[in-house]
Order: C-alpha cells, then structure tokens, then sequence
C-alpha cells in the first residue's frame, strides 16, 4: 500500500504540530527532494546511521529484464541397504562442514527392522548455490567405504520453479517508500524549531517505520536467498530384495503363534461370555414347548 504523502502528515499523524511551522518545514523538504541528490539526504542523520543495514541490502536476484525463479529439486536414490546409513552420514556431514556453500533444512533416517521386512531409508533437503547442485548430486553418486563402483541408481528426479518476481518487486517497492518516509521523518526531527511534543510525535512515527523497514528487509532477504539458491531433497531407499520381497509372507509365519493364541483366546472369551445367554435360551424354549403342549390339549379338548 502507497505510503501517504508528507503533506497528509499533519492530519494523519502529527496533528500537534503547529501548521504554520509544519507546512514551512514541508515546503523545504519539497524543495529539496527535486534536487538529484535528495534520496540520501538522511545519509548523515541518526535515521541514517540507524539504519545503514537496511540501505546496504543487497539484491542478489536482481537480474534486469528476468524472472525470478525459485528451485526445488526431488531425487529418489536406491542402493543396497547396507549403504543408506554411511551415504546419509557422509552427506550429512559433509553439508554441515562447508556451511558456506550449503544449509541443511533437514535430516532424517530410518534404520528399518529386517526382521518385520522394513528396509532402511534417510532423506536429506539441503539449499545449495546454483553452481553447487551437481557437486552435490556427485557427492551423493560417489561410492561409500565396501560399496561396489555403480551399486547406487538414481530412480527419479523432479524439478520444480516457483516464480518469485512479483514478490520480490513488491518487497522492494515497500522497502523504497517506507525509506524515503524515515528520511522525511528524520528531516523534522532535526527542526530546531520543533516542540517537545512534537519531536515525540515524529519519534514514534520513526520508530515504527524502522521496525516496518526491518520486517520487511527480512522478507527481501528471505526472498533473494530463495532465488540466489536450489533447495535439493534427496530420498536414500534400500533396493528391493528377495528378502524384503517375501518379507510379509515371512513375517506372518513368525507371529503365526501369536495370531493363533489372540483368536484363541478370543474365541473363548465368546464362548464363556455366551454361557448366561444358553441358559437364559434354554429356559425359554423349555417353557415354549409347555405352552405348546397345553394349547394343543386345549384344542383336543
């Protein structure tokens, strides 16, 4: 949203300034923002010193004249099952070492149960500069310590581009207009003709632009990062084996005894649970049968 023109400050904001002296100190600060020069006008204020990190960003995604791409990319590696946890640890680590050139999100690994027939898996997402990715698709391909040369496959791979261009155009608008805001703010605050009530007025509005400013900064940042690098998530999976394959069929045999004896003991349950129920049965058919034989009897009779 535009931010208002300082004219509108007198009445959206500073309404105890004094107008006379308010609309002098205006039509200076108008007269200088024609100059080339006004934009670093608050250079050498306190505004300025304040918030020389926000001037300094730098827009790492700012590519004249072209989109602004975030990319994500999926890889599915398999291997055998004894290499998921060295291969996991040696990417790992090596991305944690080099925290330069690459940020681990997240790290997570399975060690799987053979005896349930449950293969190991890992997963890796780590965001790396563009010129990084296939260093790291190497790094992963390379073979661990007892691994045969080849024994690891990529299975599948996607890639993905989020078109970040509006966003970072709008960020960048906001972060100019709330700058040029806190310059014009800190212009008054250096009036030697400004009231005590007013200074603390304009200081408040100061510091709730800076806080604006920081917020957004952030945002840039985050934005400009996104661009500036790939987000890679990589899947380590244990290749199917004729062990895994017949895993289910194996593990119902070895909880044969304990599936036998649950439905057992179920079945029993039923059986001593029913035993009130036979008799309560067998007590009515008994006294239907009376009442059939007396009704007959009464018929013959």
């Amino acid at each position: 949203m535009p931010l208002p023109p300082l004219w509108n400050i007198p009445i959206m904001r500073l309404r105890s300034l004094p107008t006379a002296a308010l609309m002098a100190g205006l039509l200076v600060l108008a007269g200088c923002d024609q100059s080339p020069t006004s934009s670093n006008s608050g250079s050498g204020s306190a505004g300025g010193r304040m918030m020389a990190p926000a001037a300094a960003t730098m827009k790492v995604a700012d590519v004249p004249n072209g989109p602004k791409l975030a990319y994500h990319h999926w890889l599915e590696y398999e291997m055998p099952a004894a290499s998921v946890a060295p291969r996991y640890a040696r990417a790992r680590d090596k991305c944690l070492a080099d925290t330069a050139n690459c940020v681990l999100v997240n790290a997570s690994i399975d060690a799987g149960d053979p005896r349930n027939g449950r293969p190991p898996h890992a997963g890796l997402t780590m965001r790396v500069p563009h010129d990084a990715v296939a260093a790291v698709e190497q790094g992963i391909a390379a073979p661990v310590p007892g691994e045969a040369p080849g024994a690891i496959e990529l299975r599948s791979r996607n890639t993905s581009a989020d078109d970040l261009t509006t966003a970072i155009q709008d960020v960048d608008r906001r972060l100019a207009q709330l700058t040029d805001y806190r310059d014009r703010l800190t212009a008054l605050a250096k009036r030697a003709d400004a009231k005590v009530e007013d200074l603390i007025k304009v200081e408040q509005e100061l510091s709730n632009t800076q806080s604006q400013i920081e917020t957004i900064t952030a945002q840039q940042k985050h934005l400009n990062e996104q661009v500036a690098t790939e987000l890679l998530t990589i899947n380590l999976a244990a290749e199917p084996t004729p062990e895994t394959m017949t895993g289910p069929i194996g593990q119902v045999w070895r909880n044969a005894g304990t599936v036998l004896g649950q439905n057992t003991a179920a079945a029993l349950h039923f059986a001593i649970g029913a035993v009130p129920w036979l008799v309560i049965a067998a007590v009515a058919f008994t006294l239907l049968a009376v009442l059939r034989q007396v009704f007959r009897r009464r018929r013959r009779a």
